[in-house]
C-alpha cells in the first residue's frame, strides 16, 4: 500500500482553465475551509467543486479530479501544466475522492485517459431518448393541482420585466429549490449562464447546484442533455413568450443510473433594466424511473493499476 497524501498539491485548475498555484493553507482559503483542516479534506472539498488538483514530486506529477464536473479548458490547461520534459510517471486519481490511484507510464497516456474519462461521464452510453412536448398554457391549472399558475401569474404582473425581487417570490411559493435561472449577457448573447440552480432539481447529484453558477448551461455534467435544454431556452429569449412544456426523457445519470424521467416545465422570458435578457424554469410533477443500475466500479483499461491512497 503506498500513500500519495503527504505530496503538497502545487496547483488547482478551475472550470475555466485559471490555474492557482497552492499550499495546503491556501488551497484551503480558496474551497471556503478551516486552515485547520487536513490537507485531504481540502484536496477532495476541491475536486467535489471541479477542480483539477496537480502535484509534480521527482520525475512525475500527481492528478486528482471528479471527471463528471471538470470542463474541456480545464483538461486542455492540464495537458498545458504537465508538459514537462522528465515526467516518466503519472499518479492518477479519478474517483472525485483522492482514495483511489492508478500508476500510468506517461503523461500523454494519463490525459488520453482524462479524455476517456471525461467522455464517459459526460456523454454516456446509450445515447439519449430526449423528448419535449410544448402544452397550452390553458392546462397550467391542470398540472400538479395548479401549482405553477401563480408563477406565471407573477411574470404577467411583472410585465417580463426582472427584478430581483423574483428570487423571494419563488421562496414564498415554494418554488425557488425547483428552479433554475439563466442569463444571456447583453455583451455576449452566445452565451447562457446559470444563475441559479434550485437544490431539488436532483439529476446532478448535491454538488452540482453549488458549484453551477457562473458556468455555460449547455456544459452541465450530462453534455447531450446539456445541449439540448440549452436549445430550447435560446429558443424561448427569441421568442419571449411563456411555454409549458412535458419532457420525457430517457438518459444516464452521472451516479451511472439510466433513468426514466419526466417532468413539467415552465419556461419565462424575462428582460433587464439593463438590456440582458433572462429565463426563469420552474419544474412540477416531476417522476423517474429506474431502467438499469451502474455495475460494480471496475479497472478501466489501458494497463492501470490501482493502488491505496
Amino acid at each position: 500500500m503506498v500513500s500519495f497524501r503527504s505530496i503538497a498539491s502545487d496547483l488547482l485548475i478551475d472550470d475555466k482553465g485559471t490555474v492557482f498555484s497552492t499550499d495546503v493553507g491556501a488551497m484551503a482559503r480558496l474551497v471556503g475551509l478551516s486552515v485547520t483542516r487536513s490537507r485531504h479534506a481540502s484536496l477532495r472539498r476541491a475536486l467535489a467543486l471541479g477542480f483539477i488538483s496537480v502535484s509534480f514530486f521527482p520525475s512525475g506529477v500527481r492528478i486528482a479530479l471528479r471527471p463528471d464536473l471538470i470542463t474541456r479548458q480545464a483538461i486542455s490547461r492540464l495537458a498545458l501544466v504537465t508538459a514537462k520534459p522528465g515526467l516518466d510517471r503519472v499518479v492518477l486519481s479519478l474517483d472525485g475522492r483522492a482514495s483511489r490511484w492508478e500508476i500510468i507510464g506517461n503523461v500523454s497516456l494519463a490525459i488520453s485517459r482524462v479524455h476517456a474519462a471525461f467522455a464517459q461521464a459526460r456523454m454516456p452510453e446509450p445515447r439519449h431518448l430526449l423528448d419535449t412536448r410544448r402544452l397550452p398554457l390553458s392546462q397550467i391549472d391542470s398540472i400538479a393541482q395548479g401549482q405553477l399558475l401563480p408563477v406565471l401569474r407573477a411574470w404577467e404582473e411583472a410585465k417580463r420585466k426582472w427584478d430581483a425581487d423574483f428570487y423571494g417570490r419563488l421562496q414564498n411559493m415554494g418554488h425557488l429549490e425547483r428552479t433554475i435561472i439563466l442569463c444571456q449577457p447583453r455583451y455576449n448573447s452566445d452565451q447562457l449562464l446559470i444563475e441559479h440552480w434550485g437544490q431539488k432539481r436532483g439529476t446532478y447529484g448535491p454538488q452540482w447546484p453549488r458549484i453551477a453558477r457562473g458556468r455555460d448551461f449547455a456544459a452541465q455534467p450530462n453534455l447531450d442533455v446539456g445541449a439540448w435544454r440549452a436549445g430550447i431556452a435560446r429558443q424561448q429569449l427569441a421568442d419571449l413568450e411563456p411555454s409549458l412544456r412535458v419532457d420525457d426523457a430517457v438518459f444516464r445519470e452521472t451516479s451511472g443510473r439510466l433513468i426514466r424521467f419526466h417532468v413539467c416545465r415552465l419556461i419565462l422570458p424575462w428582460q433587464t433594466s439593463i438590456g440582458e435578457r433572462m429565463l426563469s424554469e420552474v419544474t412540477a410533477d416531476r417522476r423517474s424511473i429506474v431502467l438499469e443500475r451502474p455495475e460494480p466500479d471496475r479497472l478501466a483499461a489501458q494497463g492501470g493499476t490501482w493502488i491505496g491512497a
